[in-house]
C-alpha cells in the first residue's frame, strides 16, 4: 500500500468559551458574537446558536 500523500482536513478553530453570561444587555452581546462570526467566516458562518455559546449564554 502506498503512503497517503494528501493532507488531513483541518477543522476551523474556535474561540475559547468566554465567561458565561451573566445579567446585562444580552441583545448587545449577542450582536457582537454574531458580527464576530461574520468578520471569521462571512455571513454564512453566522448562527444563533454559535452566537449564543460565544456570548456564554
Amino acid at each position: 500500500m502506498k503512503p497517503s500523500t494528501a493532507k488531513p482536513r483541518r477543522r476551523a478553530a474556535r474561540a475559547a468559551a468566554p465567561k458565561p453570561y451573566h445579567h446585562g444587555d444580552l441583545r448587545r452581546v449577542l450582536i457582537d458574537a454574531a458580527l464576530q462570526l461574520v468578520g471569521e467566516g462571512g455571513a454564512e458562518a453566522v448562527s444563533v446558536r454559535e452566537a449564543a455559546r460565544r456570548a456564554g449564554v
